[in-house]
């Protein structure tokens, strides 16, 4: 069994990365992909997927965070994506849902970090993991 998209790599997991990984190979899980959702979460992807074998990730810019990429976001981005083990770009797309604590990020904003991102993806022939939600055709 592959776990393709989980969250390790947020702070709720962070002291029992250990436990939860092995928990999940006892469990049955082949193989595990850990998913990105900006640069810095992006990154413990990666070195989550370097500390354990059958750990991989995927990186990338979350819709929710079009708004504030990081300063050279995307060459951080194409530098992350050519690490061993990152097996795809994302998770990234459009997304129209409104949390309390937060409002819908401005589509246009969305739009353009996705097709960075999309672009980055054909450059580096990495397959995608897209995120829709309540956006409907416009992704």
């Amino acid at each position: 069994m592959i776990d393709v998209h989980c969250h390790l790599n947020f702070h709720s997991f962070e002291k029992d990365y250990d436990q939860v990984i092995k928990s999940a190979f006892e469990a049955g899980v082949t193989k595990i992909i850990n998913v990105g959702t900006k640069i810095d979460s992006s990154q413990l992807a990666v070195e989550l997927a370097q500390k354990y074998d059958n750990l991989y990730a995927i990186v990338g810019v979350h819709p929710h965070h079009a708004d504030k990429p990081e300063q050279g976001w995307l060459e951080e981005l194409e530098k992350l994506a050519k690490k061993p083990k990152v097996v795809g770009i994302g998770e990234i797309g459009m997304d129209y849902f409104s949390y309390k604590s937060n409002d819908i990020v401005d589509p246009k904003l969305q739009k353009e970090v996705f097709i960075k991102q999309i672009e980055l993806s054909h450059k580096l022939k990495l397959p995608l993991q897209i995120h829709n939600r309540q956006a409907g055709l416009k992704s």
